[in-house]
């Protein structure tokens, strides 16, 4: 029988390692779809439509050279952010 005192964590994204990948987010309460390529391990973003906190069904690695987004970082949305305390575009 296991610990009581033991947590049970699921994975909440398809992605689990440490790196920002780029990711696709369906919101089930109002059917919003957006993507991001601020998309992190278990980290979710919330829905501007509904205000939700949604996590990416498909996660992807990064490619490089391919930054063609002209719409700024919406850090009031974005998980990581929040964790952080501050924009995680400049997140190392």
């Amino acid at each position: 029988m296991a610990n009581r005192r033991q947590i049970l964590r699921y994975n909440l994204t398809p992605y689990q390692g440490n790196k920002r990948v780029f990711g696709e987010f369906d919101c089930h309460n109002c059917d919003n779809a957006w993507s991001s390529a601020f998309s992190y391990a278990d980290t979710w973003q919330m829905c501007e439509v509904c205000n939700m906190e949604i996590y990416p069904h498909r996660q992807y690695p990064l490619l490089r050279g391919k930054n063609n987004s002209k719409k700024p970082h919406q850090s009031h949305l974005c998980g990581k952010c929040q964790e952080l305390g501050h924009n995680c575009s400049k997140y190392k």
